[in-house]
């Protein structure tokens, strides 16, 4: 209960918030001072309270706080929020008191990075930004609807929306399998073409997963590399990612081809559980260097180098790995996979994502489909 109190002329308002902290503060008139208290008691009952002593750490600060307390997370989730911080919001916001952080601030900061990040991009920094304040709103540092607010007032471009991918043509994949010949690795394109493994997916397949005989491929893993573990290998992205594959002849025959030319290289990587646990496993990688296994970063600089020397670009880009899986993804709606097809295929997690990502690839007349609905049940209309 909170009380008031006549010190050297003036009113001292006091109380104590859930945490059992006592807060004060000196008003000239009695009247006022009990005002202050019980509004206070009432905002720390329905968690609203911010102490002012609290709010004056800075973001900076608390951010230290709350990364060690960051458990239970995949090491490159991890990597990815220290980016992300480190990189974008530490610099805005580090040295501002938590106090400070309002609406207005953020979408200024949001506009000043629309033009360099994409979309995806900038909706990771917003996320990433709220699960650092709704921490501070736990520990009574900041408004505990700052973060509704700022999902409610703080404009955030669309990932998808309005945001069509583009597809390679099978013509420039070939270019692009050719440029990558010197390099050894013009089956590794036709690879991630023909059955739209991603990249961790391709660089991890070991031979005794590609079975000629059946024509099959099996995914069971993929390459990884983290500042935690290193390079390592790990399951497959989702449960539907562990999956078999169709290999088709032509893929079996350029793989074959690459595997008599270059020879599968045989590797111990520490392999790591759902759980955190890992053992050293002997692996022999289809795609290698010629010595071990191929860091993802690399094979990502192999494909835009071959991408630049072949002149092959998407939407004005220049190409890259994953557009060799975007490739997939439309030439087989476009000969009429079904999208739940595509979805088994493509190892995603929900149904959604697929639609998502390449539902404007899907076949369709020239014509749209109310006007010929339409024409065939109105014909014309007589209007007298």
């Amino acid at each position: 209960m909170g009380n008031v109190q006549r010190t050297n002329g003036r009113f001292q308002g006091r109380f104590r918030d859930l945490r059992g902290d006592q807060h004060s503060k000196l008003f000239n008139t009695e009247a006022q001072a009990w005002q202050w208290v019980g509004a206070n008691e009432k905002a720390a009952e329905t968690g609203e309270f911010t102490s002012a002593r609290r709010s004056r750490m800075t973001v900076g600060e608390f951010h230290s706080r709350w990364r060690g307390g960051l458990v239970g997370l995949d090491p490159s989730t991890k990597d990815r929020i220290d980016s992300d911080f480190r990189c974008h919001i530490l610099p805005a916001f580090g040295s501002e008191p938590l106090r400070r952080i309002d609406p207005l601030l953020v979408a200024n900061w949001l506009a000043e990075k629309e033009g360099d990040l994409a979309p995806a991009s900038l909706q990771n920094l917003m996320y990433h930004l709220c699960e650092l304040l709704s921490a501070a709103i736990d520990d009574k540092r900041v408004p505990a609807d700052l973060v509704v607010r700022l999902r409610k007032q703080v404009p955030i471009p669309s990932a998808i929306k309005g945001v069509l991918r583009a597809a390679m043509t099978d013509v420039q994949v070939q270019a692009l399998a050719e440029a990558m010949s010197p390099e050894r690795h013009g089956a590794t394109v036709l690879l991630a073409a023909m059955t739209g493994m991603r990249l961790g997916e391709v660089l991890g397949l070991s031979v005794d997963n590609v079975t000629f005989l059946r024509r099959q491929i099996r995914v069971v893993r993929q390459l990884k590399v983290n500042r935690e573990r290193g390079l390592h290998l790990a399951p497959p992205k989702t449960e539907l990612s562990r999956r078999t594959l169709p290999l088709p002849a032509p893929l079996a025959e350029a793989l074959s081809i690459q595997l008599s030319r270059f020879p599968s290289v045989r590797v111990v990587l520490p392999e790591f559980d759902q759980r955190g646990r890992h053992q050293p496993v002997q692996v022999a990688l289809v795609v290698h260097n010629g010595v071990g296994a191929y860091r993802p970063t690399a094979m990502v600089a192999t494909v835009a180098r071959a991408a630049r020397r072949a002149n092959v670009r998407v939407a004005g880009e220049w190409a890259s790995f994953h557009d060799l899986r975007h490739h997939f993804a439309s030439l087989m709606l476009a000969r009429g996979m079904r999208p739940v097809e595509l979805q088994l295929a493509l190892g995603h997690s929900q149904l959604s994502t697929t639609l998502d990502t390449y539902c404007h690839f899907m076949p369709g007349d020239d014509e749209p489909l109310q006007h010929v609905v339409m024409n065939e049940v109105w014909g014309r209309v007589d209007m007298g």
